[in-house]
């Protein structure tokens, strides 16, 4: 039985290393993989990705705690960039069902 509770705070801490690491890549001086253009919001693309596949495994709390750590991190308004993390995430948590059901092209466009 307590396996069963363990299972989604083991997922979302490690939602969060993931996201943290994806944070510390994006502050980081070398950016692999980049070659003179724009990297990715890589903690965006994390939220959107676990959201979708797992939309009941992460809450707001841990989704608006990662986005004001990169809003003060990177130098952005703080909040701002947070809010409309948690905003698109919740617009999406609400299409999860939707967009599962439809071909992988489609779900990445979106």
């Amino acid at each position: 039985m307590e396996e069963l509770t363990f299972k989604p705070l083991l997922r979302s801490v490690l939602m969060i290393l993931i996201a943290l690491t994806g944070l510390f890549l994006m502050i980081s001086p070398v950016r692999p993989g980049v070659i003179g253009g724009v990297a990715p919001d890589l903690l965006t693309c994390v939220v959107f990705f676990w959201v979708l596949r797992r939309p009941s495994h992460v809450n707001i709390g841990i989704i608006f705690g990662l986005g004001l750590t990169a809003d003060l991190l990177l130098g952005r308004p703080t909040g701002l960039g947070a809010v409309a993390r948690l905003l698109m995430s919740e617009f999406l948590r609400g299409q999860s069902a939707t967009l599962r059901d439809l071909h992988f092209v489609f779900e990445w466009v979106v």
